[in-house]
Order: C-alpha cells, then sequence, then structure tokens
C-alpha cells in the first residue's frame, strides 16, 4: 500500500487498511474474512466472556479482541464467548500484518 497523505489533508487524521493492497480509510476495523491458513478451536473455561483475553493470548494485544468476532460474523460481542463454543481463528500472521 502506497498511500501518502500531507499533514492538511481531511484524511490526515484518518486510519487507513491495507485491504488486499488497497488502502482504505475509515474508523471501522477492515472486514476479515475466512482464509485457508484460520484454524478452529472449542474455548476453554479461560475465555468466557472475555474475547480481549483470547486476542492477547493469540496476538499479543488485547486491542484486537474485535477479530475473532469479525472472523466469525458475530455481531453481538457484549457477552463474550461461551463455555466450549468453537470459532474461527485467523492466523497470527495474517492478523498483524493486515490490521496492526
Amino acid at each position: 500500500m502506497a498511500t501518502q497523505l500531507t499533514n492538511s489533508s481531511m484524511f490526515a487524521a484518518t486510519p487507513v487498511y491495507d485491504i488486499d493492497g488497497i488502502a482504505a480509510y475509515g474508523l471501522r476495523q477492515p472486514r476479515v474474512l475466512p482464509d485457508d491458513t484460520d484454524t478452529f478451536t472449542a474455548l476453554s473455561q479461560r475465555y468466557v466472556n472475555r474475547w480481549d483475553l483470547l486476542a492477547y493470548d493469540l496476538y499479543g494485544d488485547a486491542r484486537l479482541w474485535w477479530v475473532i468476532p469479525e472472523a466469525n460474523a458475530i455481531t453481538y460481542t457484549s457477552t463474550g464467548p461461551t463455555l466450549g463454543q468453537t470459532v474461527r481463528i485467523p492466523s497470527r500472521t495474517r492478523v498483524l500484518g493486515t490490521v496492526k
């Protein structure tokens, strides 16, 4: 992604996401689509109601909590995951290379 903005641009303070090589401007995180590198796991008691803890353990950053619900088309995230829930886990390499 070779996007360069000047300080006077109206987009200068707007996050820019690289989505398949295309610059996407916006405040919302990019979509996390299924990929062949994703894995599936059943969640343990440790992660009940804790998307943030799961993201920290997987990606090293609790702020990426939204990645797993997004990858699983889960829109109601206030209650968090449940015991034994099977979720798609996007690979660390893909997540850190795309959204960080």
